[in-house]
């Protein structure tokens, strides 16, 4: 990582950033293409191969969320589904635009692109899965080893603290 000087405003910057924390330029070279296959989660075992400028990029499963870094230009993006490109659509981006959202959803016949505005776009943590503590709230917390749950059903029985327990907060020393 290094300092570069923004275009604009003339300021040094990480030559990591998308734009400058200055004056908001854009700097960053490269575009994000999110890419959904927006379908109920119980269609697994669906896959497609995902093609970008026809390169073979990756083999995507249903309701999976794809991140690609391209340059900007124009890219053609090919989907393939039982061997057969159901999907094709070129998109042009410009030196200013750092993302570009892509989704699709399977039909009757095959895949059909879909608006990118109906869909639920996740925020790429997956922060959401992570328990909490439901005294405290914090996310710093420990499983309970089966060891020690035994042990301790094996000393104080049920009445033990930790017998029917699976989490413990290492906050508030909560268990749940």
């Amino acid at each position: 990582m290094s300092l570069i000087l923004c275009e604009e405003c003339g300021k040094e910057i990480s030559d990591m950033a998308r734009v400058c924390p200055h004056c908001g330029y854009p700097v960053s070279s490269s575009c994000v293409i999110h890419i959904k296959w927006d379908n109920m989660k119980g269609n697994t075992y669906l896959k497609t191969v995902l093609y970008v400028d026809g390169s073979c990029i990756k083999e995507m499963k249903c309701s999976e969320m794809l991140d690609y870094i391209v340059k900007p230009g124009t890219h053609r993006i090919d989907l393939f589904f039982r061997n057969k490109c159901v999907v094709s659509k070129t998109i042009s981006i410009s030196a200013g635009q750092t993302d570009e959202y892509i989704s699709f959803r399977q039909t009757l016949t095959g895949l059909k692109l879909v608006d990118p505005a109906s869909v639920k776009w996740s925020t790429g943590n997956r922060a959401h899965h992570i328990p909490k503590c439901p005294t405290c709230g914090s996310t710093n917390i420990k499983r309970i080893s089966v060891f020690r749950r035994s042990a301790s059903s094996g000393i104080y029985g049920i009445a033990s603290r930790s017998a029917l327990k699976t989490f413990e907060c290492r906050n508030c020393k909560y268990t749940w």
